[in-house]
């Protein structure tokens, strides 16, 4: 059990550390220097937003009439609008475009056949398409 002759010098020895690696604040500057700490934080407030950015005006018809955007054209290179002669060889496909990662894609078809479901995803250096086929009862 240490004296409390040697627990005062080594709380004293902490204190100087403390010290030692305490940086002082300068309270105020004058001249061209950028060191300024403010005596009061109320003097540094932001300045006020315009009104302009605050229109909150409702809807009207005209808002109500516009056609959605297009698909993108990186969107309709998919793995469903792919010729399907490479099923069933041992051929691989080509490394799918990064716009149509982790996107559900569905063929639509008429009713007579099955609609097709895909999305692919990546993993490290490997991609994986997964097709799902389900038949369409109207």
């Amino acid at each position: 059990m240490p004296s409390a002759a040697q627990s005062s010098s080594s709380t004293t020895r902490t204190q100087a550390t403390i010290k030692q690696h305490m940086m002082p604040l300068p309270l105020s500057s004058s001249g061209l220097s950028q060191e300024f700490t403010p005596n009061r934080l109320a003097e540094f407030g932001s300045p006020p937003s315009p009104l302009s950015s605050y229109d909150n005006e409702p809807l009207n018809d005209s808002d109500f009439i516009k056609y959605p955007p297009d698909l993108p054209p990186q969107l309709q290179m998919t793995i469903l609008n792919e010729p399907s002669s490479t099923i069933g060889t041992d051929q691989y496909l080509l490394v799918p475009n990064h716009t149509t990662l982790n996107h559900l894609y569905i063929q639509n078809s008429d009713g007579s056949q099955p609609v097709a479901l895909g999305v692919t995803h990546r993993f490290l250096q490997k991609y994986v398409t997964v097709i799902i086929y389900k038949a369409f009862f109207r």
